[in-house]
């Protein structure tokens, strides 16, 4: 089943009948039920609150196993039983970090066994997914952002990017630490992977300079390729500071302004690294300890990039000694 977002992004296609639920499962499970299948499951594609509502809906049908095919995060230890129904609520968790097992015995007082599989490093690459990834990969870049549909957004700045070089020339002991550090070479990190990654917009979000890491789109100035937006490569500078161009247009005399406006600029691309509390750690924004305000929601700055996905054990204070740099020489 579908659930109703999935069901309204596809309503235009020529390619797929689609029939609503409150149709669909009469239709079929009936048949299901007259063939004496030993199990029913019903497998949505559809967050957990509503795979549990068709659950409800439909609990007269008897179905053993309700799978959600877009639950977030790790999926639990153990299904639960969904209220009101007796069927048991599966979550898949996402980007396929795990394989759920479920085993069905016929004899003995358990009829049924669950398992939650990590696809960690004991399992083998498979030939035909690297393949499948390879093909992928050459896709996004034959097609780029515009064939993607991606484009640049303004960010909450308004303010345009410049590239971390032009920030060297004034901030020369600050470069010279960043260069050292992963964050300087991120971009091309992704050009070394096997296949190169470097066209993928969910891997150039955090590895390029000026794009919204959580959503994968550039924002209005920011890296958009090699041939382009050289001076974008890497995880730069403006990524935690904010876009400077404006800054440096102003203190190069490039910009004729006053010097509150000057001081303005200077002000809103400074940031105060404060001490771990709970999981605020890290630079200070707007006077709250390593948040930013998006999309009228707090977040953890750092956190944008380093998520549960990709450092799962990051701690502010643990790695910014390896990378701690202050202000202007």
């Amino acid at each position: 089943m579908l659930g109703k977002k999935q069901m309204a992004g596809l309503k235009n296609s020529d390619e797929l009948k689609l029939l609503d639920p409150d149709q669909a499962l009469p239709e079929i499970v009936p048949k299901l039920l007259e063939a004496k299948c030993d199990h029913l499951v019903l497998l949505a594609f559809a967050d957990p609150d509503e795979t549990k509502e068709l659950a409800r809906r439909f609990s007269n049908f008897g179905f053993d196993f309700v799978v959600s095919a877009l639950s977030g995060g790790e999926p639990p230890n153990v299904p639960k039983e969904i209220e009101g129904t007796k069927s048991q609520l599966i979550e898949c968790g996402e980007k396929a970090e795990y394989v759920i097992v479920v085993g069905l015995y016929k004899d003995g007082a358990t009829p049924w066994r669950y398992q939650r599989v990590p696809l960690d490093s004991r399992f083998k690459e498979a030939p035909k997914m690297q393949q499948l990834l390879v093909d992928y990969q050459h896709e996004l870049e034959t097609l780029g952002l515009d064939g993607l549909g991606i484009k640049p957004m303004a960010n909450m700045t308004t303010r345009k990017f410049a590239g971390s070089k032009v920030c060297g020339d004034c901030h020369t002991s600050a470069t010279a630490v960043f260069e050292k550090t992963p964050h300087a070479h991120a971009t091309e990190t992704l050009m070394k992977l096997t296949p190169p990654r470097n066209f993928d917009p969910e891997c150039l979000s955090c590895h390029v300079t000026g794009w919204e890491p959580q959503k994968f789109f550039p924002y209005t100035t920011g890296y958009l390729n090699l041939k382009d937006t050289p001076n974008l490569v890497g995880n730069g500078c403006e990524n935690c500071h904010g876009p400077a161009a404006e800054h440096v247009a102003a203190e190069q005399g490039d910009t004729k302004v006053t010097d509150k406006v000057r001081d303005d600029l200077r002000a809103a691309l400074r940031l105060k690294i404060l001490p771990n509390e709970g999981n605020k750690s890290g630079p200070e924004v707007n006077g709250k300890p390593g948040e930013k305000q998006k999309d009228g929601k707090v977040v953890q700055m750092c956190m944008e990039c380093h998520d549960l996905d990709n450092s799962p054990e990051f701690d502010f204070q643990k790695y910014w000694p390896k990378i701690a740099h202050h202000g202007k020489d």
